[in-house]
């Protein structure tokens, strides 16, 4: 389906209602359970493990707190 961006706001257009469908997930207890779904269906599938990404709590001051001068040769 084509695409094309939108001049106001920079966001990618298109005229497929469903376009975006197939990139929301499903999730399953199990691989099992996911690809016995999919099979169920005839569809076919990808299994993707979950990310869950390392956060390191920060206040909001950390956002202005002094981190030392510049390295030296940066203008």
């Amino acid at each position: 389906m084509f695409r094309w961006e939108n001049p106001l706001m920079g966001w990618t257009s298109t005229g497929d209602p469903y376009a975006n469908v197939g990139e929301a997930g499903l999730t399953f207890d199990t691989e099992e359970a996911a690809k016995a779904f999919a099979e169920k269906y005839g569809w076919q599938y990808e299994v993707k493990k979950r990310h869950t990404p390392l956060l390191k709590p920060k206040s909001y001051a950390d956002n202005f707190k002094w981190k030392g001068p510049p390295p030296q040769g940066v203008e």
